[in-house]
């Protein structure tokens, strides 16, 4: 089975995520094809490959705000052989388990992104595999202009059908915008209204307050 890593990172902004994600759409809407289906399962921890959609777009964005749902890593729903554990039945519980943990890290995401004022940080458990490093969050920066742009260029192509313009939509342009918007003039471009709110949930989570003038002289030039 090909690594599949990549759909369980907390950044579904950055540039792997995106390139495996575009694979993944192709190959799901090949099936579609293939197959003749008339609508595509969305593999979103909401949806759990349980909502169908016709238009694949509204899969794209799902799985972007959202994330995929827990252990699909074989796309059985989606054209590929094979099976999940998720699918054995001595496994139903268990999966119970990681569906509920994967909705609430999904929330917590989502709320991040809008910035919600409750002061929670974007992912509460910092040993799942999931959290963000200082290192990962210095490539979004780096990477901001591309990635805003990729991002930028879905959101117009999907604004072509009227089942996608909707509150999740909305959510993403918020997203393209907070990306492409310096937090105030003048300061380094990298640092962006979203990414100086990921950094400083980062240190809110690790309780790290004495180190914020050290962060607000990287931002200023």
């Amino acid at each position: 089975m090909v690594d599949q890593r990549w759909m369980y990172l907390q950044n579904r902004t950055c540039a792997e995520y995106l390139t495996g994600l575009k694979s993944f759409m192709i190959a799901a809407e090949a099936d579609q094809s293939s197959q003749r289906k008339s609508a595509m399962c969305c593999p979103c921890i909401d949806c759990r490959n349980i909502t169908k959609f016709s238009n694949a777009m509204h899969v794209h964005a799902h799985l972007i705000i959202r994330g995929f749902t827990d252990d699909y890593n074989c796309w059985n729903m989606h054209g590929e052989e094979g099976v999940n554990d998720r699918d054995m039945p001595d496994a139903e519980g268990m999966c119970a388990d990681q569906q509920t943990g994967g909705q609430a890290r999904g929330q917590d995401w989502e709320e991040g992104l809008s910035g919600s004022s409750d002061g929670e940080a974007p992912c509460g458990d910092q040993d799942d595999g999931h959290y963000l490093s200082e290192d990962e969050l210095d490539d979004i920066g780096d990477n901001y202009v591309h990635i805003a742009n990729q991002l930028e260029e879905m959101v117009r192509d999907a604004m072509g059908y009227d089942e996608c313009a909707n509150i999740e939509f909305g959510k993403l342009t918020k997203l393209v915008k907070d990306m492409k918007t310096p937090l105030y003039p003048g300061c380094k471009e990298k640092y962006t209204k979203l990414f100086t709110s990921l950094k400083l949930l980062q240190l809110k989570a690790h309780d790290l307050y004495i180190i914020i003038m050290p962060l607000a002289r990287c931002i200023h030039l």
